[in-house]
């Protein structure tokens, strides 16, 4: 890395060496508040698109739960909307910049159908059937909010609206 002399500090100038440097300090900051909005609509959405906009929605909930999401980020469900099939997103928030789960849009509370999802009665840990709409697996700092989360079936059955395990992790957060 260069330095500068005092004739060249003082003269104004900077150099190549310094501009790197206040450049990978300001992406690195940048990097670490950015945070995404991602939003969701069962039925005009397209899982091809980015979703980080209403026009450019996701359609599925399998979409959502293929993605890695990072601290401050928000997942926004179409309000008046049932979005059906299991959430389970992947990423962790953190101390003060949870990732929340959340509506957009005017209407009724979005619905997650988890469809009746029952367990497998084995140990998960990632593994089997969670029997959940709702998974979260060794995941800290999220927040759900402003939904209705169902899980009906036929059969009597253990099933779950909303599951959060902690495997092998330790202490876990919020």
């Amino acid at each position: 890395m260069q330095t500068l002399r005092n004739s060249e500090a003082s003269s104004g100038r900077t150099t190549a060496g310094s501009v790197g440097v206040t450049m990978l300090v300001a992406v690195l900051a940048a990097g670490n508040l950015l945070a995404a909005d991602f939003h969701v609509d069962p039925e005009s959405g397209n899982d091809a698109a980015a979703g980080t906009s209403p026009i450019s929605a996701w359609r599925s909930l399998a979409k959502v739960s293929a993605t890695e999401f990072r601290p401050g980020d928000r997942i926004l469900l179409r309000a008046g909307r049932t979005h059906s099939g299991q959430l389970a997103p992947r990423g962790s928030g953190r101390d003060g910049r949870p990732i929340r789960v959340d509506r957009y849009g005017d209407g009724a509370k979005p619905i997650i159908d988890g469809g009746g999802a029952a367990d497998d009665g084995g140990f998960y840990g990632g593994q089997g059937k969670t029997g959940s709409a709702v998974y979260l697996l060794n995941q800290e700092y999220w927040e759900i909010a402003n939904l209705e989360i169902i899980n009906r079936g036929k059969d009597a059955d253990y099933r779950r609206g909303v599951r959060v395990e902690i495997t092998n992790m330790g202490e876990c957060h919020h």
